[in-house]
């Protein structure tokens, strides 16, 4: 019975070190005749690190604005939405659908940065206000007739992108299993996996305070994985390091302490804010 493959952030075919061995196909798009049964393999954490590890590969390829950030990561939480919670529509084979459809318009990318006004591109005509991509973009990205839209789509193009990459590639060796033979530690089973220096997460403090600085991304996975969202993360192996030295989690969200004894601790109740505390003497699971 075929199996997810095996995935590692040492594979430097899936993530190179350096952007310019990142390599495409030819055809971006993906072969959906036979992937129903790839997408029914039910494995959610390792499709949770899949976009996890997705997300800090990109993000790690050059310097982006805290804005640029910001519509990456609404993009790699709607991805997360799609395959790990799916609970939302697009469906994983629709999401699939419509992107291959995108991509069938010449020079996609390209064009979705000649037609966002905020960066003064222009085109004659928009192909995607004609069927199907129409309806692709629509589901995707609102209306292509709004150039709000256009803006959107242009500014979430690289994650779409990088994922879909991703994504293609993994499909190919699920079909293909004994095509290549990958070492590495592997995303769901391993104990010792934790994102390499490349996944960047939770890498930032605030000023003058010792809290986490979050993203809305760090923010979806540890609501997502509530109250494991740290472990889903850094691994199994990170988290046991932490917890012998003394560290501990908050006993509703999850998150870790950045010092000893930070949380406090009421009616052995450990919380990392007011919010959580509220949560955990209502009882609210």
């Amino acid at each position: 019975m075929p199996r997810l493959p095996v995935v590692s952030m040492e594979d430097l075919d899936l993530f190179p070190q350096n952007i310019l061995k990142l390599r495409y196909p030819l055809d971006r798009r993906i072969d959906t005749t036979e992937i129903d049964e790839f997408l029914r393999q039910h494995d959610p954490i390792w499709w949770s690190r899949l976009v996890i590890a997705a997300r800090g590969f990109l993000v790690n390829m050059q310097d982006y604005t805290e804005e640029q950030i910001f519509n990456l990561d609404d993009a790699f939480i709607e991805i997360h939405r799609v395959f790990v919670a799916k609970n939302t529509i697009p469906t994983p084979l629709r999401f699939i659908q419509n992107l291959n459809t995108l991509y069938s318009v010449p020079n996609y990318l390209e064009v979705l940065q000649r037609l966002d006004p905020s960066k003064n591109g222009y085109l004659e005509e928009n192909p995607f206000e004609f069927e199907p991509q129409r309806s692709a973009f629509t589901q995707m990205f609102g209306s292509p007739e709004r150039y709000q839209n256009l803006g959107v789509a242009n500014s979430q193009k690289l994650a779409y992108d990088v994922f879909f990459r991703l994504l293609k590639l993994c499909f190919e060796r699920f079909r293909d299993p004994n095509s290549t033979v990958r070492k590495g530690i592997k995303f769901s089973t391993d104990p010792e996996w934790q994102p390499d220096n490349r996944v960047v997460l939770f890498q930032s403090f605030g000023q003058n305070n010792r809290t986490w600085v979050l993203t809305d991304f760090d923010r979806h996975i540890i609501s997502h994985w509530r109250p494991n969202g740290i472990q889903i993360i850094f691994g199994d192996a990170y988290l046991e390091k932490k917890h012998r030295g003394g560290f501990n989690l908050c006993d509703f969200c999850g998150m870790l302490e950045q010092a000893v004894g930070q949380f406090p601790v009421y009616q052995k109740h450990r919380f990392c804010s007011e919010q959580c505390f509220a949560y955990l003497l209502d009882g609210k699971k």
